[in-house]
């Protein structure tokens, strides 16, 4: 979440370009691999979930959450991207934090 905030603030000492530097791949490469391999571990962990509802709605729930809890946090900076995301996470956020009060 925060490859664009740092993108625009001119930091290249980020998890994104210093992988890249390393791998010899362009940041942007390098972003789409750790997006995939981001998206081969939630697919594996899923699978592992088919096993127990339990741990399936476990597994579930932290991936929904982390995924809202980094869309409503404003340091990456995702409002300036123009999308209708992070408003909506943001909203879902306090709707589910509220709720547990």
């Amino acid at each position: 979440m925060s490859f664009y905030k740092e993108m625009v603030e001119g930091d290249s000492f980020d998890f994104v370009a210093n992988s890249a530097r390393c791998k010899g791949l362009t940041p942007i490469e390098s972003l789409k691999k750790l997006c995939d391999d981001t998206s081969d571990l939630i697919q594996a962990l899923r699978m592992l979930g088919k096993a127990h509802i339990g741990i399936s709605n476990a597994i579930e729930a932290f991936i929904s959450g982390h995924v809202t809890y980094q869309l409503t946090q404003r340091r990456y900076r995702m409002a300036d991207l123009d999308s209708k995301f992070a408003p909506d996470a943001r909203s879902c956020l306090k709707a589910v934090t509220a709720s547990r009060e």
